[in-house]
This record gives C-alpha cells, structure tokens and sequence, in this order.
C-alpha cells in the first residue's frame, strides 16, 4: 500500500572537529510498500527524485511533497540504475535485463531499447546536452549512443572487471568510470581514447561525482578513501578518511563547498571540500547507506539504506531550515477529536469556501472493440445518473463536467493530463467509473478496461497505479473516486480511510479518497451500489454532505442487497492530509 509522508523533525547533532557547528537534520520520509530502494537521484532541477527498487519498479517522486508522481512498473528483472533527462521528458533504465531501456516520462511508454550487451547494467548516464546515453556493467565495456537515432557511437574497452560507475563530465567532453578493477579511467569522448588510468583506489571503486565547474572528481571505494582529483592534470590531490568500513556513495554540493559520503558503517559524512575536514556526522543508520544526493537547488540531500522502504530527506546547517518547518507539535493530530453522529455533523460547520470550482470526470464504457471482452448495458446509463443528480441539486456545473462515452486509453490519459494543467488547489475533483476491470494476481495490480482493451495482451489497460500518479499530480483540492468496476478495491491495497480528525477542518484539509463497489471481486453489470449512490444523493437534505457520511448512509443496504462489499478508504501516497469531499447543495 502506499503510504503518505510522515514528517520528522528529529536532530543529529554529533560532535564536530570544527569551530563552526554543522547539524545533518532530518526533515521527512517518504516510503512505499514492497519498494525497497536500490538506489536514489534527483533530477536536474530538484523537483524530482527518482529511485530504482528491488520490487522491479521506478518510481518518481514529487521532491517537496514524496507523493509518488510516476510509476514504472512490471519490468521483468531488477533494474539497477535510472537516469533522468535534464529537461524531465526521458528516463532510461537497465540491469539485470541485460538491455537500456528509454521510457517517455510522460505517457511511460518505452521509446527505445539498446541491446547486444552481454551482462547485468550497473551504471547509466545521459549527458548533460541531452543527446548522448552511456551505459556499463559486467561485460567490461561501456557503450555510448546516440538517443535520436539509437546508433552505437563507441565501444570503450578498458576496464578489467565490472564497470560500477560512470559519469559524464559537466561540459560533456570527458567521462570518467570506475570499477572493481580499482581502476579509475578518463575518456576522450571525441575518439575514445583513454587521456589516463590508474589504481587510484586499493579495492573497489563504488561511485563518482564530478564538481558542478568540471574541475574536480571525488571518488570512493571498498578502501575506505574518498579521493579527489584535480582535472587539470588528472592528479589525486586530496584523500578523505574518516569511514570505518567501505563507502558506497559520494556527491558533491551544487555550489562545490561540501561532499557528503556513506557506505557500510551506516554513517552519512558531511566533508568541507576545501580543507578535507569533517563537518557532521549523522547518527547511525538502520541499515548500509547506499545512496545519497544533494538537491540541486536547496540545500538539502537525500539517502537510502539497503533493504528499507524509506527515502530520507534532510537538510544541512539545521538553523536555516528551522524556522520553516513547523513544530513537532503541531503536526501531531489531535487523537481525541470526537465526530458528530451523521444527522449533526454539519450544524455547526459553516461550509466550504466558495473561492474553488467543482470539477467532474464522469466515465462510462458499454462498448468494447474487442470480441474477447463481453460489452455492458448500464455503465453509460449510470454514469448518466450520476451526471443528472450532480447538476440538478449540487453545485456542479455542466461546463465543468466532462462525460467520456467509451473511451480509449488516450482518451484517459489526454483528458488527466488537461485536468492536471486545468485544476487549481481550489477545486475539487470528483472521478466516476463504471466498466470492466481486472486483477493481475502475479504482479499484484488491478487495471481499468478503457474500450479497446483486448483481454491477450495488457498494453492498452489503464493501471490502478496510473490512476494514482494522476491524480497525485492533479493540484485540487479535495478528489474523490468513485468506481463501480470488478476489482475497483484494490486502488486501496486493503487500506482503510479511518476517522477524520476534525469536521470542521474536512475543507480545509487536502483529501485523496474512493469508494468502490468492492475489494478484489466481480461486481454485476446491473449496480446495486450506483442505485442506492443515487439515491442518498437525491434524497439528500443536508446542505453538506462528506462523501464518508453519504458512503455510511447507504454501504449497509448494498450489502443486504447484493453479494458484494462497498469499501471506502485513502488513496494512498497522493497527497491526502485527513479532510474530505463536500457534496453542496445548490
């Protein structure tokens, strides 16, 4: 299940050898279950953070919120690194699939594969004008091409033993890699020739960075060293010790003053570059640091341990970042808070603000292309229903209403995408689905069948977790899913909403919620769930009325009348903070 950030406002304050105090202050965690992080990045402009995990996904985050942006899911090996372009629009992809695989972020399609790579893909970067994909791994070779035509430029053949880390130079003319042959190489990306090698390192070589002006390189190894090198004459001029055991990751500040390094003794070092000295350390953590990485435009850096669901985010020099976040206090809630029963619970609210639009998606499919999925009678008809009862007693209006009749799947992805531009963190969304869907039981995913679906092959099923990355990046302020489909539960992967904290603050607090017409079962054509939806809100008196009074108001009659089981609950991991949908009379 996906869960929503939880915030943390805890300290490690250590010793520090310096005269100036330095704080490694954690400031939130972002996690989502069965993912457990392999390795960490943002991208170039710091509103991203993409992670590769052992669950064969990738995941992209929103930096500032931790809800999960986009999912790529279902590869069929374990990727092992994960590179995104600086302008956001490519990530490419490889590992234990022996292939580079160059996805569109935005529709997730794959637009390319780079194969013929004899062994796992263990490092991957892009260059910085975007045009050029290097990869290597365990067959020793590293490979260059061209993304537009998907040529293979170079062949660059060197190293001795598995190729563990590779960096293109910030101006794009040189690239450095490492492996476990202790040997750190400079190539000449013009001939790739090799300007210099050497065992700069006595063990493995894990990582490299490159400073933002392209003068120096940190590198780090099984040795226990961070070595810089200085560009100029690809000499070492500096050694960092100060890790107990190897070190797996190091990356350099935006603005070059600091490095930070970690590894197997589980402790993040926050190094001054100038003089080599150590700043911080944190305390230690739960498990190896594989990961860390600086944000490109705040001074703030995230790690991952191995074998965690969890991405850490924290902030340096705490001071500054203090007086930003708010107190441990006030983002505990309140545990007493008692709710009202459901005749009282809006006597006293004065109701929602007015400043915000109603917004609708309604989708109905009773015609499928294919002759392996049967068509439907009423999916249409009650998403009618639900269109007739919204704008003749509650404050929707019909330009702001959108009735998909029998969509394709570029019909749902055009129409999320224009709702994500088009919705302000005013508005409410309320998303409507009646058609067929499915449970993938081998990958644990649940799909919708827009209508040219086909039952042999999943290419054109809308995921549940699609749906949860769009309505992630739609910016409103309340969302509600309302989905009569078989299977439609597993959008909360057995995940119930609980007790809001407050009736009085179910406006003003963001909320991500569903209702669904099951858990993981069929469900009938002819829907006793969107009957008795119907009905409550047409006989609704109430001038407010949340979308969990109006679920408990009629969940038990379609129970006594059918054989299925509506649920409610969080969507989880897209921005619900414990308020709710407001339906409003006219």
């Amino acid at each position: 299940m996906r869960f929503i950030s939880v915030l943390f406002l805890l300290s490690f304050l250590v010793n520090v050898p310096c005269g100036a105090q330095y704080y490694l202050n954690g400031k939130r965690t972002f996690s989502e279950t069965g993912h457990q992080v392999y390795s960490i990045s943002y991208n170039k402009k710091g509103n991203y953070i993409v992670s590769v995990g052992y669950d064969n996904s990738i995941l992209i985050w929103n930096a500032e919120s931790g809800i999960i942006y986009k999912t790529i899911s279902g590869l069929k090996k374990r990727p092992l690194a994960a590179v995104i372009s600086a302008d956001d629009s490519l990530l490419a992809s490889g590992g234990e699939d022996n292939m580079v695989t160059l996805w569109d972020v935005k529709t997730l399609n794959v637009i390319k594969t780079f194969e013929g790579i004899q062994g796992n893909i263990k490092t991957l970067d892009l260059s910085p004008d975007g045009k050029y994909l290097a990869a290597g791994g365990s067959d020793r070779i590293i490979r260059i091409w061209d993304i537009n035509t998907g040529k293979l430029l170079l062949e660059l053949k060197g190293h001795k033993d598995d190729i563990n880390v590779l960096k293109f130079s910030p101006d794009g003319i040189l690239l450095a890699s490492g492996g476990a042959d202790k040997i750190l190489i400079f190539w000449n990306l013009s001939n790739g020739s090799i300007i210099k090698a050497g065992p700069v390192h006595k063990a493995w070589i894990s990582d490299l960075d490159f400073s933002a002006d392209g003068k120096y390189l940190a590198s780090c190894g099984f040795d226990k060293l961070v070595q810089i090198a200085e560009l100029q004459n690809f000499t070492t001029i500096r050694t960092l010790k100060g890790h107990t055991d190897w070190i797996q990751t190091v990356d350099f500040s935006p603005d070059g003053k600091y490095l930070l390094s970690a590894g197997r003794d589980k402790i993040i070092i926050l190094w001054d570059f100038s003089t080599g000295e150590i700043l911080s350390k944190s305390e230690k953590q739960g498990q190896y640091v594989l990961s860390v990485d600086f944000c490109p435009v705040r001074e703030d850096f995230i790690s991952a341990t191995m074998m965690s669901e969890r991405i850490e985010t924290w902030a340096f020099s705490g001071a500054v970042y203090a007086k930003n976040e708010p107190s441990a206090i006030s983002a505990v809630k309140d545990d007493k808070t008692v709710i009202p029963s459901n005749k009282q619970a809006f006597n006293s609210v004065t109701g929602p603000s007015p400043a915000g639009k109603n917004y609708a998606l309604l989708i109905g499919i009773n015609d499928y292309e294919s002759n392996e999925i049967p068509d439907l009678e009423n999916p249409l008809k009650d998403a009618q229903g639900i269109y007739d009862v919204l704008t003749s007693r509650y404050t929707f209006s019909d330009e702001n209403i959108i009735f998909l009749k029998n969509p394709k799947l570029k019909d749902f992805i055009t129409t999320f995408e224009n709702l994500a531009k088009k919705l302000t963190p005013r508005d409410n969304l309320l998303i409507f689905y009646a058609g067929h869907g499915i449970w993938d039981e081998k990958n644990k995913l649940g799909y919708w069948f827009p209508s040219d679906a086909e039952i042999s092959s999943s290419f054109n099923w809308f995921r549940n977790s699609t749906l949860r990355d769009f309505i992630g990046s739609i910016r409103a302020n309340h969302t509600l899913l309302i989905a009569d489909a078989c299977f439609s539960g597993a959008i909360f992967k057995t995940r119930g909403a609980g007790i809001p904290q407050s009736i009085t603050k179910l406006d003003e607090l963001p909320s991500r919620k569903a209702m669904t017409s099951g858990i993981l079962e069929e469900v009938p054509d002819e829907s006793v769930f969107i009957k008795y939806l119907v009905k409550r809100l047409s006989d609704n008196d109430q001038k407010y009325l949340t979308s969990e009074i109006l679920f408990s108001s009629f969940k038990m009659t379609v129970i006594d009348n059918s054989s299925t089981v509506p649920q409610f609950g969080v969507i989880q991991n897209v921005g619900d903070e414990g308020g709710d949908f407001i339906f409003t009379l006219k």
